[in-house]
């Protein structure tokens, strides 16, 4: 016999535990055939003879709670035993000493209880919180009829702190309500005494101290007010999903971009030599690929032709067919019916612009073109004067906000007595610098084209779609002109930081909801469930389950696998456990596999980001992507340039959030399974109160339900971080293009990326599994059969000896325990079960099944 084990004896006496057996409840909970939810007497019937011993987690760790305590018969001589448990059942909770709201909260009450009213306390200081914000915000910063409003239009530098700020606020209060709803929602599931027995008898089990989805099906099965339960659950878990669909795109930016026309112009275009706008006819391609349009004065005598696009070596001189063909520079005379376009509503130039398909083209119109080349010729000498290589460099820039029209003057002889030779339209939305690279002396050899049917030349590396620019050293031609230098219209880069009243509203009503579904359950839950593994393990020493007789060596794999067998005497083994083995293979698979395919995505959108970045001349190095910063908006890091209106982008944008929500479910359970275990398999090495929700004489309880604060916290605080590296590595990117006058011409809705954003992501997910397999590698105590959260396993190792009759109130330890046999046969099989009496350690290879039944 172990000295140790032995050394500590019962404490306590029978009759101290008097009281409260008088005023107990059935903790059957609904197989009592008591009423399912809370009446007002409830909490009145436990306050003389309970013990609150509620301990706010200061830091300890699960070991601390395991200190034994003197018996009462030392700590108060003399006196009687009901005195001693009317001492002992004064609350220690720190929370004893305040007073009002507060106190009434936190105090009088069972722990998880006390928790499930401090989430729904959260939710409802967060639903006030939230409401008022959005009140200020429709109050201060009318909405328009869109039901967005404009919270700061400005510097974007400005707005782009602010906005992380406000995201950062975003994704505090989410994770705090998902936490909240976390806790109430293992609360719910529960199991009474009552539906364990009644998935005991069908040889199926139920998870203790867990979150569990597998309990929910017998949550309510014997009682149909207890159904209730079951749709507050439902109502918490739903209510998280518009938290992390819409709430991270309540509050969004809004970039500047500026459509813009280049003018190709002599020296003396600034000193009012006159110019050429008449006759115009397009070359180049459909703007929706090329990303410009290139208008030139026709000049009587130049040849043009039509090429096949298709076809592009194909040239010839013949009638336009609509749609199919586009209009190339060449040496075919156009015939004269040609002249004089822009004067004639039936003209080439018209009816090609009705045909392109890019949505920009088509509203394009030539007094806008005239209005703009009027300012270019009286303004634009007082413009920002750059060289060539400054010139190509800002406006390659993928976002052009601060930078609008640009006048490109020329060495090069005009054709025509003309100065201005050549105007380029481009369309900030399609990211390609084409016109920089045009150069005529090669489009007019066809044999050097890309066979694309895209108009540009070899010579000019494009990249496909993508925009990538090569632009050859040496002198700078565009469109058979040498360039000399440039003139930049300066235009204030507009960023606006906007909200969605509609948005707000949907997270408004999920958070009431929320704050309902708690107080349901914190004020008018009446049941008794088992919540702590403590709460299971004494209802199972009170009244031992019979279901699993004789299997005090059982572990979750009987119950998973051979229960429906006839129970057999087992020898005993001496296993090494580690933490990984206590959480479910289908738990593990589904929350590694989710981290494994969030890293291989993140590691594909940085890569294709990174691709696109080079090809569109951003500095790549880390200190560039490190300036850039989370969240940065540009248009080669958007999935489509196209409006996608502003409600299918916010769902794209924020389904990740979704993912990684569920993901902090199933990552909480495996911590939560794991130290759970921990608790249980502690039970082998040292003796120990247990761990409940109404704590008696020795007994034990806290706030939280099975992950300490010291590690609860740090992992809620990962996830938080988590949701705001999504939040700003996938976002809804709104865009407000302006036309090349200085208009508001469209606004686009799509969805963006930020490689910095999904970096940080990616190594979020490696910490996270860092951290998983760290844990899971500890190894547990030798001694005890691995019970998990198995109801069944826990119930069978709780056949204490028959005198030992209030075993649950004083501390336990698991290990060989006599057995009254007549048999000679019968007293060589031992048996195994937690008990307050002094215990064996099990011998190894020794027999042992347990009882044959309880009394």
């Amino acid at each position: 016999m172990s000295q140790g084990r032995r050394g500590s004896g019962r404490r306590g006496s029978n009759a101290s535990i008097e009281l409260y057996q008088g005023v107990l409840t059935d903790d059957k909970g609904d197989a009592g055939g008591r009423s399912s939810w809370r009446d007002d007497d409830e909490s009145k019937l436990f306050f003389g003879a309970q013990t609150r011993g509620l301990i706010e987690d200061g830091g300890s760790d699960l070991d601390d709670l395991e200190a034994p305590s003197p018996s009462s018969d030392s700590l108060y001589p003399g006196e009687k035993p009901s005195t001693v448990r009317s001492r002992l059942s004064t609350s220690s909770s720190r929370f004893s000493i305040l007073k009002g709201p507060v106190a009434a909260i936190l105090d009088g009450s069972v722990s998880w209880r006390t928790g499930v009213k401090m989430c729904a306390s959260i939710a409802a200081t967060t639903f006030l919180f939230t409401l008022g914000i959005t009140m200020y915000f429709v109050l201060a910063y009318p909405p328009e009829n869109t039901g967005l409003g404009t919270l700061y239009l400005g510097d974007c530098d400005e707005m782009k702190k602010i906005s992380i700020w406000a995201h950062v606020g975003i994704n505090f209060i989410s994770s705090i309500l998902l936490a909240g709803s976390h806790y109430t929602q293992q609360v719910l599931s529960a199991p009474t005494r009552g539906e364990i027995d009644a998935a005991h008898e069908t040889k199926d089990w139920l998870d203790i101290g867990i979150p569990s989805l597998r309990n929910l099906k017998r949550v309510g099965h014997l009682h149909r007010m207890e159904r209730i339960r079951v749709w507050v659950w439902w109502t918490l878990g739903f209510t998280s999903v518009p938290m992390h669909l819409l709430f991270n795109s309540a509050i969004f930016s809004t970039l500047s971009l500026n459509n813009y026309y280049v003018g190709i112009v002599t020296p003396d275009f600034f000193n009012g030599t006159s110019y050429n706008q008449t006759g115009h006819v397009i070359s180049g391609l459909r703007a929706g690929a090329m990303g410009s349009a290139i208008v030139e004065p026709f000049v009587e005598g130049f040849n043009y032709t039509f090429w096949n696009p298709h076809k592009p070596w194909e040239r010839y001189v013949g009638h336009y067919t609509y749609g199919h063909e586009s209009i190339r520079t060449g040496n075919v005379r156009i015939e004269e019916s040609f002249y004089n376009t822009t004067n004639r509503s039936d003209s080439v130039v018209v009816k090609i612009m009705k045909e392109m398909v890019d949505v920009w083209i088509p509203e394009y119109n030539f007094e806008q073109m005239r209005e703009a080349t009027r300012i270019m010729s009286e303004e634009g000498g007082t413009w920002n004067k750059m060289d060539t290589k400054e010139c190509r460099a800002k406006y390659s820039q993928p976002l052009l906000g601060d930078m609008q029209n640009l006048v490109l003057v020329s060495s090069s002889e005009p054709k025509e007595n003309s100065s201005l030779m050549s105007v380029i339209m481009y369309n900030s939305m399609e990211h390609k610098h084409y016109w920089m690279c045009q150069n005529e002396s090669t489009l007019v050899d066809v044999n050097n084209w890309n066979e694309t049917g895209y108009a540009f030349p070899k010579n000019c590396e494009m990249g496909a779609d993508d925009g990538e620019r090569d632009i050859p050293d040496g002198d700078w031609v565009v469109r058979g002109h040498t360039i000399t230098e440039c003139r930049g219209q300066k235009s204030l880069k507009k960023c606006k930081l906007q909200f969605s009243v509609g948005i707000l509203t949907v997270v408004i009503i999920a958070n009431l909801l929320k704050a309902i579904g708690m107080a349901m359950a914190a004020f008018r839950m009446k049941t008794v469930p088992l919540v702590f593994m403590g709460d299971a393990v004494e209802s199972f020493l009170k009244e031992p389950d019979i279901t699993t007789l004789r299997r005090c060596l059982a572990d979750k794999a009987m119950a998973e696998s051979s229960w429906e067998l006839q129970p057999t005497p087992k020898p005993y083994t001496l296993e090494q456990w580690r933490w990984w083995h206590a959480p479910s293979k289908r738990r593990w698979s589904i929350t590694v596999g989710t981290w494994v395919g969030i890293i291989s995505l993140s590691a594909i959108f940085i890569g294709t980001g990174y691709a696109k970045d080079v090809r569109n001349g951003m500095e790549t190095d880390l200190k560039s992507l490190v300036k850039r910063g989370f969240g940065a908006q540009t248009t080669s890091s958007v999935l489509s340039s196209r409006d996608g209106g502003l409600i299918v982008p916010i769902f794209l944008a924020n389904s990740p959030q979704v993912v990684l929500s569920f993901l902090y479910l199933t990552y909480n359970g495996i911590f939560t399974s794991m130290f759970m275990a921990k608790e249980w398999m502690d039970f082998a090495v040292r003796r120990k109160p247990l761990r409940v929700s109404r704590p008696i004489g020795q007994q034990r309880s806290t706030y939280w339900l099975q992950l300490p604060f010291r590690y609860s916290l740090p992992l809620m605080a990962l996830k938080s971080i988590t949701h705001l590296c999504a939040s700003q590595g996938i976002f809804l990117a709104k865009f407000e293009v302006f036309s090349p006058l200085g208009e508001t011409f469209k606004v686009v809705s799509t969805v963006g990326y930020s490689v910095v954003g999904i970096t940080l992501l990616m190594v979020s997910g490696f910490i996270h599994l860092i951290v998983l397999f760290t844990a899971g590698s500890k190894k547990y105590p030798f001694g005890m059969p691995l019970a998990g959260s198995c109801s069944a396993a826990i119930a069978a190792a709780c056949h204490p000896p028959e005198d030992d009759m209030d075993a649950s109130y004083e501390p336990l330890m698991w290990g060989a325990v006599p057995v009254k046999s007549g048999s000679t046969a019968e007293s060589e099989v031992g048996h195994c079960s937690l008990s307050s009496l002094p215990v064996d350690q099990p011998i190894i290879g020794h027999l042992y099944a347990g009882k044959d039944k309880d009394v």
